[in-house]
């Protein structure tokens, strides 16, 4: 009678070990399917932002006149060689 007793508890552990694992099982699976919608959700934010920043960089680049180019330029070229260079001068590290 015990070993009944016994066998059909130890049944119980058994199954209830591998609706456990099984469970476990399918919470894995979901939180690795979150994890890659969350990375590719935010490789997506980061596409988008960066796309924006360089709209932005293209916006600002041509809104800048070829004149205040070329006089950005000249005053480059003219302190050239001075100390009154608008740009410090870096050394080669080599």
């Amino acid at each position: 009678m015990q070993d009944k007793s016994n066998s059909a508890s130890r049944e119980d552990i058994e199954s209830k070990n591998e609706a456990k694992q099984k469970d476990n099982e399918s919470k894995r699976r979901a939180m690795e399917e979150a994890k890659r919608a969350f990375g590719r959700a935010l490789a997506e934010a980061f596409a988008e932002r960066i796309d924006e920043e360089l709209a932005q960089a293209t916006d600002v680049d041509a809104s800048v006149s070829d004149d205040h180019k070329r006089k950005m330029n000249r005053i480059f070229r003219e302190n050239a060689g001075t100390e009154n260079v608008p740009y410090p001068e870096v050394d080669d590290p080599v």
